[in-house]
């Protein structure tokens, strides 16, 4: 005989927090009391009006609910002798009532006098429900304000404040951004701190050591998030503040930077900046080996025997009597194995030549010759590192297309051996790299370059777009930086647990349902843990959501959020207004007399007495002479036959110009027309 299985029990709910259930007694109590107060109808209007309040999340609805009760107020202020009224009344009638209450004061009435009562007050009560209409508004603005909220809305709401903090202080640092001064505690000044636990901060401003900008940085940004300014700013205070020589290779060919770049050089106060390949470099400069380090560095090899085979030819061609070569043809003239056995006639290395096949040294050749004739010359110039303050080298990428990546590596061997051996040892210089990973293909290891010339008084920025951009060397190049400043990037999770760990509580909460269908709300339940845990200082998503100008700089174990200050010239003061010239006294004419001062001024008396007035545009009369007619001027007679032609200052003006007037000049220098005159 079977048995049936019990039944199993159903769940029995679980007791809300005290909080919880306090609140909500709270509120039945208000509703009650609101209820006889306003009303029915008002109630059920402030309910309407708190639901559409709610659906707003920019509270502009909850503004208009405010300046309608303002309104409403305002209306019962001024009716307030008539609320008055219907309000002692409906006191006087409804005392009785009181009894209920204080039965040893006021005798209760009896139950059949209450719908009498009743009857009597409701006059009153409508007047004062209808009143409490215009309140209606304010109603909504208590409902949606004290409702019982659930756990999401609270966190919501927490979020929401933090959200709109972070906005206040970012709007705060866009204008104090516009002040930044150049230095701030002997370095640079980057920007304004936002928050974190990177001790860098001076002041208000958030400065960029120059110890630390001399062991390297990473710099990682997509396209538009401001990391061009950034690197700006830091050439700027490198050569500004630190007095170092600052390059910049652009290995993506923006001609705009390259205008901002020598504008921000000439506000530190370097007056000449060199621009290639506007003014060709000079490529050539150092001993054999350094030349040789530069050519290999130029092509990519996939089979070992060809790369020996050029490197073999190279070093015999840089080798060669009389010494290293000063340019690009002579390198090319040399990499004919004619010429190179020419050059060793009577010397050891003639032997080498003989191993080397022809069809191999003419292969090498051809690729070194397409190489520098894409360049047209642009390697076989005057200036180089050392002869400049500050350079800027703009790759054209459109005009080179696959030799872009050759002429960087070219560059970057150059300055290696600048620094390595042409710099002089207690000078500073600063290299920026921007899209590195343009040129980061077979030579161009930034990592091997970061290593070679940290010790030795230059720093290296390199810029990408992104963590997967900077190669199958990134953890390495990282590894090699002494600071990473990211802009907003997709995969910055590779790169945030460089700025360390901090110890954070996880809350945990229970929550239980009431309600059906979409009316299901959500209470604590006062039930819950706090776990500790290890997490990330700087969110994934916090580096997602940087708006353009805004960064994080992560540097021994810590992390700061920063606005960046963007490179603003000087103001220029506003010229001074040129002095008022001299009124020019015409000379006298005198005819070389001699006059004294009394005699000069009663000439200019005279003379200004005789002196026509200047001619002006003539006026209508507003009221002409019907009778009067204006007779036109006789013509000039011809010149007789064989008559002298009249001089030029004779002729009649042009039509519109006044004949100038002519001064007369004394009949006897002598007598006493002179004071008249």
């Amino acid at each position: 005989m079977s048995t049936l299985a019990p039944l199993p029990s159903r769940p029995t709910r679980r007791p809300l927090a005290p909080q919880t259930v306090q609140e909500q007694q709270s509120r039945l109590v208000s509703l009650a009391l609101l209820l006889i107060l306003t009303g029915p109808g008002a109630l059920m209007l402030a309910g309407l009006l708190a639901a559409f309040v709610q659906a707003d999340r920019t509270q502009r609805r909850a503004r208009w609910c405010a300046l309608l009760g303002l309104a409403g107020l305002a209306v019962i202020a001024f009716r307030w002798r008539h609320l008055e009224a219907t309000l002692t009344s409906l006191t006087r009638t409804t005392q009785p009532l009181l009894g209920y209450l204080q039965p040893s004061l006021i005798t209760p009435p009896s139950p059949a006098a209450l719908p009498a009562l009743f009857h009597q007050s409701w006059p009153d009560v409508m007047h004062l429900w209808l009143t409490m209409l215009l309140l209606a508004p304010l109603l909504a603005l208590y409902l949606q304000n004290t409702r019982v909220k659930t756990a999401e809305d609270r966190e919501r709401e927490r979020l929401a404040r933090d959200t709109a903090r972070d906005q206040r202080a970012l709007q705060r640092a866009q204008h104090q951004c516009a002040t930044a001064p150049d230095a701030a505690g002997g370095s640079l000044v980057l920007g304004v701190p936002l928050g974190g636990d990177l001790a860098w901060s001076h002041g208000a401003w958030f400065t960029y050591p120059a110890a630390n900008l001399g062991r390297h940085l990473v710099l990682i940004g997509a396209s538009n998030t401001g990391k061009t300014e950034t690197s700006k700013r830091l050439a700027y205070g490198a050569a500004r503040t630190y007095g170092w020589r600052v390059f910049y290779l652009d290995c993506k060919g923006d001609e705009a930077t390259a205008a901002e770049f020598t504008r921000a050089m000439h506000t530190a106060g370097i007056a000449h900046v060199a621009h290639f390949p506007t003014t060709t470099y000079d490529g050539w400069r150092g001993d054999s080996t350094a030349i040789l380090n530069r050519l290999l560095a130029v092509l990519d090899y996939t089979e070992p025997y060809y790369r020996d085979m050029t490197k073999l030819l190279l070093s015999l061609a840089v080798d060669a009597p009389p010494g290293p070569p000063r340019s690009s043809e002579e390198l090319l003239a040399r990499l004919r194995l004619e010429h190179l056995l020419t050059l060793y006639r009577g010397h050891p290395e003639a032997q080498e030549l003989t191993g080397l096949r022809k069809e191999d040294a003419q292969a090498a050749a051809n690729r070194y010759r397409s190489f520098f004739r894409a360049l047209r010359g642009g390697l076989d110039g005057r200036w180089a590192f050392e002869d400049v303050a500050a350079g800027y080298l703009l790759l054209k990428g459109l005009e080179l297309r696959d030799q872009t990546a050759s002429l960087g590596r070219y560059l970057l061997e150059d300055f290696a051996h600048y620094v390595a051996v042409r710099k002089p040892p207690d000078e500073r210089v600063l290299l920026i790299i921007d899209e590195f990973p343009a040129i980061a293909v077979g030579g161009a290891n930034a990592a091997t370059l970061f290593e070679m010339v940290r010790f030795r008084g230059a720093g290296v920025i390199v810029t990408a777009q992104s963590y997967a951009g900077m190669g199958s060397d990134a953890d390495r190049i990282l590894g090699a930086a002494g600071g990473v400043i990211l802009h907003q990037c997709a995969d910055p999770e590779r790169l945030l647990p460089r700025a360390g760990l901090q110890v954070s509580f996880q809350r945990r909460i229970s929550v239980a349902e009431r309600g059906m269908g979409r009316g299901v709300k959500e209470y604590a339940l006062g039930e819950g843990s706090l776990a500790v845990q290890d997490s990330l200082k700087i969110h994934p998503d916090m580096v997602k959501r940087l708006q353009p100008g805004e960064c994080v700089v992560i540097a021994g174990g810590a992390a700061q959020h920063i606005r960046v200050s963007r490179v603003r010239p000087p103001r220029r003061s506003p010229r001074p207004p040129r002095p008022a010239a001299p009124p020019v006294t015409p000379p006298l004419i005198t005819d070389g007399i001699a006059l004294d001062d009394a005699t000069r001024q009663r000439c200019r008396t005279v003379a200004a007495r005789r002196m026509p007035p200047r001619s002006s545009p003539a006026v209508p009369d507003p009221t002409p002479d019907a009778a009067f007619t204006p007779t036109p001027d006789p013509a000039p007679p011809p010149p007789r036959a064989g008559g002298p032609t009249p001089p030029p200052e004779a002729a009649a003006p042009a039509p519109g110009l006044a004949a100038p007037p002519s001064l007369p000049r004394p009949a006897d220098p002598g007598g006493s027309d002179i004071a008249e005159y």
